[in-house]
């Protein structure tokens, strides 16, 4: 089998699991989330078929909580907004995360999905603009 065919197959596979078992979405009001943690390495390969430029990164921002990080890339979105993707072991972590980013950094207004803390790079606030929010949480797998 072409090994790009084999590829499309198993990325459509990946985003049917994802659709069906994703997570939800939590904000720095609070909330809870669970669901299928999101996976750095399918989530990076979602986001580059959608025409985002994606870096993983060996080193990533750390974490103020006591909480285990599983990934961290860098995307860039189609207009050009840099965003970091913290990937954590649950979504309860990401949320104890977020929350201690905020009381660290504050103004953050970063915000999870699931088990992923996202984050503007190079906004004051780290806010990520409400379009590519959005599209960030349809590619997450």
């Amino acid at each position: 089998m072409d090994p790009r065919r084999l590829v499309v197959m198993l990325v459509a596979l990946i985003m049917v699991f994802a659709v069906s078992c994703g997570g939800e979405s939590t904000t720095p009001q609070g909330g809870e989330s669970s669901g299928t943690p999101y996976d750095p390495s399918a989530t990076a390969t979602s986001l580059q078929e959608a025409g985002w430029q994606v870096s993983d990164q060996e080193e990533s921002p750390g974490t103020y909580a006591d909480v285990t990080e599983v990934g961290y890339l860098e995307a860039e979105a189609p207009d050009a907004e840099p965003i970091g993707l913290q990937f954590l072991e649950s979504p309860e972590e990401a949320q104890l995360e977020l929350d201690a980013t905020v009381e660290e950094e504050s103004p953050f207004d970063g915000t999870t999905e699931g088990n992923v803390l996202i984050f503007g790079i190079e906004s004051e606030s780290a806010e990520v603009t409400p379009e590519n929010l959005e599209a960030l949480r349809e590619l997450l797998s």
